[in-house]
């Protein structure tokens, strides 16, 4: 009969494998993404359409600027279209996109979604493009956005995410922390995976594609996650998703940490539904071998950042106070977690400001575990994220 402490210690070991599985993936692309790998793309005198679609749900406080904005773009205008997918937006906001040199769609769904919004920008359209551009309705991007972009597609890509980069506004403890996790997410799951060879990981606003598969693969999207659903049709189909990390779209990001927790709960729900689905199709992947596959499918697998924290720090105290020994192997993770995540900080981050908004982080981690126990139903229900606050 096993004694009490040989089920202790099989716990920590399983506890250790399943929490070291992430820790191990993040460690890895990490230190892959400080490779100094810049891409040089030949120029092209060839000029290719574009159909950028920003869907916007109840964006009055930014939609109009960002619409307006995209006017300064110094691509030659016969060879873009500026689609606007309006969606419970008041009367005064639809006038003025209305004044705009921009296709505003009016879309009055009762369960509102992008994937639909999505679907609608193309069902709409009476000519056809060579790429298409999704932008959220906070994004902004510099004037000569497009031209940098077609050198990209030029070059044979099919599928790109841009670099998404925080706006520079006045940023809050939350909204800084949310702009270094996406700056930890560039380096480890775009930067890092590009400098070995596999696919960039989405992100939902700042993606290019090829128009023929887009407009052929749009209508199938049916989640709240429809970035990690083109993921896996992408992939599944051998597509290489390249990342242009010079090439920035900028973002709002989220200021209060009601939002942060809206935004999560999407996001995690978005991410256990894709890790189903691309594990009930992985044999397609196995014969012959799709690396970009089985490697977004284990991405899926792990942990999300702020759940890895909790569950080092607190298995790294409960293990070491029973048992110093044990508590080794925990205490080493751990540092080797948090080097990774220094590692993958830009360094124009690396400051006092940051440091203050660490204290942020508890509050974060609790709303993180609330999230967990509200998934049932949020990867097929459309959760709004405020911007422009």
């Amino acid at each position: 009969m096993m004694t009490v402490w040989t089920i202790l210690s099989i716990v920590d070991w399983v506890l250790f494998i399943l929490v070291g599985f992430s820790v191990i993936y993040i460690v890895a692309f990490s230190i892959a993404s400080t490779k100094k790998k810049a891409f040089t793309y030949p120029s092209t005198n060839i000029l290719r359409s574009f159909l950028i679609i920003i869907p916007a749900y109840a964006e009055d406080k930014v939609i109009v600027e960002t619409a307006s904005r995209m006017q300064d773009l110094t691509y030659p205008k016969d060879l873009f279209k500026v689609v606007v997918i309006s969606d419970h937006h008041t009367d005064e906001t639809n006038e003025q996109l209305n004044q705009l040199p921009v296709q505003n769609i009016i879309a009055t769904y009762d369960n509102s979604s992008k994937a639909k919004a999505l679907k609608l920008a193309i069902k709409e359209q009476t000519r056809e493009y060579d790429h298409v551009v999704i932008l959220d309705a906070d994004n902004m991007v510099e004037p000569n956005f497009l031209e940098q972009l077609n050198v990209i597609c030029e070059n044979g890509y099919e599928a790109i995410q841009c670099h998404r980069i925080a706006s520079p506004t006045r940023q809050t403890a939350v909204s800084r922390l949310d702009a270094i996790s996406e700056e930890i997410n560039n380096s480890i799951f775009r930067k890092g995976h590009i400098n070995v060879g596999l696919s960039s990981a989405l992100i939902g606003s700042g993606m290019c594609f090829n128009y023929q598969w887009f407009k052929k693969n749009v209508v199938h999207l049916s989640t709240a996650g429809e970035d990690k659903e083109l993921e896996q049709r992408l992939l599944q189909q051998r597509i290489h998703v390249h990342y242009a990390e010079d090439l920035y779209v900028y973002d709002e990001k989220v200021k209060k940490s009601g939002n942060f927790q809206q935004q999560r709960r999407r996001w995690i729900a978005a991410q256990f539904y894709a890790l189903s689905v691309m594990m009930s199709q992985i044999s397609s992947a196995l014969k012959p071998i799709n690396w970009d596959y089985l490697d977004k499918t284990c991405q899926q697998a792990i942990l999300p950042r702020l759940i890895n924290i909790f569950l080092l720090v607190v298995l790294s105290f409960i293990v070491t106070v029973i048992s110093p020994a044990h508590g080794i192997k925990w205490i080493v993770m751990t540092l080797c977690f948090f080097t990774a995540m220094y590692i993958a900080v830009p360094q124009y981050y690396k400051n006092r400001q940051t440091v203050k908004a660490l204290f942020e982080i508890p509050k974060l981690i609790i709303l993180t575990i609330l999230n967990m126990f509200h998934l049932k139903g949020a990867a097929k229900k459309f959760i709004h994220t405020e911007h422009g606050e």
